[in-house]
């Protein structure tokens, strides 16, 4: 036991838990840098963590001021890659980064051949 009553097991395997969500978050983060909860719970899976554990550290991150800013849900990931695909066809073809500019928009026939 410490010197606090609390048995030194416990202390260790709190420890190494919060380093398990520490790599989790960096890992799920390392590829885009935001955290998306199916990454997130992957990661945490592999460490041997509970679905419920799962769901009250993302809820927690959600509620953090610092980590919630990289807690991003699948469509906000889906429309921040579609932007960047938009900004990097637009590069490639040396137009503008709108959507007119890539010819997505074809309502007023502006693509007819």
């Amino acid at each position: 036991m410490s010197c606090t009553g609390t048995p030194l097991k416990t202390i260790f395997k709190t420890t190494y838990r919060a380093v398990d969500v520490e790599n989790a978050i960096k890992l799920a983060a390392a590829d885009d840098g935001f955290v998306t909860y199916e990454e997130l719970r992957e990661n945490l899976r592999k460490a041997r963590f509970a679905d419920p554990e799962i769901d009250l550290f993302f809820f927690h991150f959600q509620n953090d001021p610092v980590i919630s800013q990289i807690i991003i849900d699948e469509d906000e990931l889906k429309q921040k890659e579609m932007a960047k695909e938009r900004k990097r066809l637009s590069s490639v073809w040396g137009g503008g980064d709108d959507e007119e500019d890539l010819g997505f928009e074809s309502d007023e026939g502006e693509l007819e051949a």
